[in-house]
């Protein structure tokens, strides 16, 4: 059978209550620094396409690190300090910006700005009064009221209205929503076409089919971005009538997004009789909060989640993770939640180390001690998009974190030197007014061609605390931590796929 894309295998293994993975990976772990020899063996079974030779030259002869630009914060754009940091900066450029512009400018940051022009935010507050406060002072600004959990409300606001809002006395803190990334499909072929039967077979699903366990009375909820396509599939007979479909979005539009019927093909076929209730969501926190939400009022037995993401504490303590928790443990509900897809070398993860005090982190010690982390361009992708978040979390609205600030480089050689290299994107958040997190974004980038990342430390650390990087092609890589949140929440079924 042909590679079974791990987004559909995690829909199987939903219906079927399988577990292939465990949650969380989240005990404290001391991983040792990777040694040369290490790498190497790494390198072996990369994709075609790289140069391992020379992919070995850089790693054997590692630049000298270039003068840095000089660290600037944010603390002169507009708000407070309850504001997020990236919010004041949106406000700062939809001075100058508007239209198609500021939204590029949002996606870039991690934000989700509606086409009227409305941003999603997560307004927290110190007790249910103040939060009853904040719902007020949203609605009076024209604001729309998603959802809310715990002492959060989730909502959209008009960008005029933050400043003021941002002034309110039950506010503790305003940040924006976590958005969920869309992902990533490969484009389909007619030969890609699923082999049921084979898929059958090897999960053994055939073998309960012919005993007539095919799902009846079971109810599925499908959570997702999109069904586009799925109605075409039904006409088709592929794919039964809904039990109930509903859109939770700004605009209440369907997305043309596949990735969710996808899953609901999978699920069809390995549990024909069950009943789907496709729950579409367009990546934002507070509309994901709503629709399952939605589902539990369905009175679903299952939560198929065949998504998740980066942004917060990856020890099933993010606010994404305790939702998911009580949703299961209140409703006696099963949520399965994919594992991730950077199991093997889109992942890296370190402790922040930096033995010989230079002011950047360590990537491997065991024989030399290495600052530079190679990043590899793929085709795949339209642009570059390398997210950096360490362990530095707040636990809940009065916690407070150990201030530890990173910044991130991306660099190039330069063309015909050996041991230059040019400054290609930078990512120098304060983190005193910003969560520990940094992004750096660019353009396409050449298959095969190689780039250096540089994390520096600005100030001390004082305890043990882990660093990873998501999403580009890291040498060295690991797969320990990369499980996406919520897979990492306690009562979640976390699960993945193989190659068979």
């Amino acid at each position: 059978m042909k590679k079974m894309s791990y987004y559909l295998a995690v829909c199987l293994i939903a219906v079927m209550g399988v577990s292939m993975a465990q949650a969380g990976e989240t005990g404290d772990v001391h991983l040792e620094k990777k040694s040369a020899g290490d790498i190497k063996k790494q390198t072996a079974g990369l994709p075609a396409g790289i140069d391992a030779a020379s992919l070995q030259r850089m790693l054997d002869n590692p630049p000298r690190i270039p003068p840095l630009p000089e660290k600037k914060g944010l603390s002169w754009l507009p708000g407070n300090d309850k504001i997020d940091e990236r919010i004041r900066n949106l406000l700062a450029t939809s001075r100058s910006k508007s239209g198609g512009a500021l939204q590029h400018e949002a996606t870039a940051k991690g934000l989700h700005l509606s086409e009227n022009n409305l941003l999603a935010v997560a307004l927290s507050a110190r007790s249910a009064q103040e939060l009853q406060q904040l719902r007020e002072r949203v609605l009076h600004a024209n604001g729309k009221v998603v959802s809310d959990f715990e002492n959060t409300l989730y909502a959209y606001l008009p960008l005029s209205a933050i400043e003021q809002l941002g002034r309110e006395k039950s506010l503790h803190r305003l940040a924006p929503q976590m958005v969920f990334p869309t992902p990533e499909l490969p484009p389909s072929t007619s030969k890609d076409k699923p082999d049921w039967d084979a898929g059958l077979k090897l999960t053994g699903a055939d073998i309960l089919h012919k005993k007539n366990i095919r799902g009846k009375g079971v109810k599925v909820g499908i959570l997702d971005i999109g069904f586009a396509g799925y109605k075409k599939l039904q006409e088709d007979k592929v794919l039964p009538v809904p039990a109930a479909h509903k859109v939770f979005s700004a605009s209440e539009e369907p997305e043309d997004e596949i990735h969710g019927t996808a899953c609901a093909e999978i699920v069809h076929a390995m549990a024909p009789d069950a009943a789907l209730y496709l729950a579409e969501f367009e990546g934002t926190f507070g509309q994901q909060i709503a629709a399952v939400n939605w589902l539990v009022e369905q009175g679903v037995d299952i939560i198929s989640y065949s998504m998740g993401g980066h942004l917060g504490p990856h020890d099933g303590t993010s606010e994404t993770d305790r939702f998911a928790d009580q949703i299961v443990t209140k409703n006696n509900i099963l949520w399965v939640a994919s594992a991730g897809n950077e199991g093997d070398y889109w992942h890296f993860t370190t402790m922040i180390e930096d033995q010989d005090r230079d002011g950047y982190v360590d990537i491997r010690t065991k024989d030399a001690p290495d600052k530079i982390l190679l990043y590899v361009g793929l085709v795949a992708f339209s642009k570059f998009y390398v997210f950096a978040n360490w362990d530095d979390w707040p636990k809940g609205p009065e916690g407070e974190s150990l201030g530890i600030d990173l910044d991130l480089y991306l660099f190039e050689k330069k063309d015909g030197q050996e041991d230059g290299l040019k400054l290609l994107s930078s990512s120098r958040y304060d983190q005193n007014s910003y969560i520990p997190c940094e992004e750096v974004i660019g353009e396409g980038t050449p298959e095969g061609k190689f780039f250096y990342l540089l994390i520096k430390i600005n100030g001390k650390v004082e305890q043990p605390t882990r660093l990873h990087l998501f999403n580009g092609m890291f040498i060295p890589f690991d797969s320990f931590g990369s499980v996406g949140i919520p897979a990492t929440a306690k009562e979640v079924l976390a699960v993945g796929a193989v190659d068979v």
